[in-house]
């Protein structure tokens, strides 16, 4: 999310940052509000990942985002987000 020129130079350097390989663009859109402006996606803890919302949105317990199409990526990072934001603010 953000200005066009920001996400997409983001998005290259994501590509040729050797941490990253296999990287897969599932969705580029307009969107008319921000959903993870208060959310950095830098950390996830393995409660936030549990097992329960791999398996509500995918078809096991990995995450896989090739089986997963736009509109299931999407629900799943903003039931992870939700997630990961009362776990952080109950600790």
């Amino acid at each position: 999310e953000g200005e066009r020129g920001a996400v997409n130079e983001t998005y290259h350097r994501i590509l040729h940052d050797p941490r990253h390989d296999r990287a897969l663009l599932l969705r580029y859109a307009e969107v008319s509000k921000r959903q993870f402006g208060d959310w950095s996606m830098g950390y996830l803890s393995s409660q936030a990942m549990a097992p329960d919302l791999l398996l509500q949105y995918g078809s096991n317990d990995r995450f896989d985002p090739e089986q997963l199409g736009a509109d299931a990526a999407l629900d799943f990072l903003l039931a992870v987000k939700a997630r990961a934001i009362r776990l952080r603010e109950a600790a």
